[in-house]
């Protein structure tokens, strides 16, 4: 499938034998940050995303990385998204700093110290946070479903992630974060309203049902991110947009 999941990553001859190397210092969101990494490297043979590669932004596109000047007032007024942001950073910091050398270090040599900067870490787990989607597997390597969860938006929960104290195993599976083209471009619109369209991943396919009215050639289909919370610079954090 054209979707990129940490196990890609796992099932590339130089980044499988990396995890592995890494142990348990490696948590499963870093794993697919440094499976963007890699692939957008890959000179040969090329990755087969590389199209969807060039679509993505250049600079870091969300909060965490920006200075405090370019906050619009109204986040800073909201106390959760202000600490929000700031678990954010640390999250990205640490996880950075606890992997990056010891990448750079492996014999496997994976990547250059150009390719594997704090800057690029700090992009590409960007990138990972706010256009991934997370699916649910019954077992690894099972066909994916659409997870219903928001956990891989929070920060206290990748947190927990990269600390070790959680990870994506329920009850009902495994949850884990996959990059989707053209679901990934896809814009948010508010449930119910005309054009905005019904995901659904079953099967390891991803499907969207016209929502109220009918769509014509040339109409923007969207998807909704989110319920009615989704207001104002709410999203800022995790998709870098304001909705009205």
């Amino acid at each position: 499938a054209l979707w990129l999941t940490a196990g890609v990553g796992e099932a590339d001859d130089v980044l499988g034998k990396l995890f592995k190397e890494l142990g348990s210092a490696l948590d499963e969101v870093s794993k697919l940050v440094l499976t963007l990494l890699y692939e957008t490297h890959r000179e040969e043979p090329k990755s087969r995303l590389w199209p969807y590669f060039c679509s993505l932004p250049l600079n870091v596109p969300l909060p965490f990385m920006w200075e405090e000047g370019q906050l619009p007032p109204d986040f800073k007024k909201d106390t959760f998204l202000v600490d929000q942001r700031l678990k954010y950073k640390v999250l990205v910091d640490t996880t950075g700093e606890r992997l990056l050398g010891k990448v750079l270090a492996s014999p496997l040599k994976p990547f250059t110290e150009v390719q594997l900067t704090p800057s690029k870490w700090a992009w590409a787990y960007s990138v990972v946070l706010s256009r991934a989607t997370a699916v649910l597997r019954e077992k690894k390597g099972a066909p994916p479903t659409l997870a219903n969860t928001t956990a891989f938006k929070d920060a206290d929960h990748l947190l927990a992630v990269a600390e070790g104290k959680a990870s994506g195993q329920g009850k009902e599976g495994f949850a884990e974060l996959a990059l989707i083209p053209g679901i990934d471009m896809l814009n948010h619109g508010e449930g119910g309203e005309e054009g905005v369209a019904e995901l659904e991943i079953k099967g390891g396919f991803a499907t969207l049902t016209s929502g109220k009215g009918v769509l014509t050639r040339g109409e923007e289909v969207m998807i909704a991110y989110g319920g009615p919370e989704w207001c104002g610079v709410r999203p800022l954090n995790t998709h870098a947009f304001i909705a009205p």
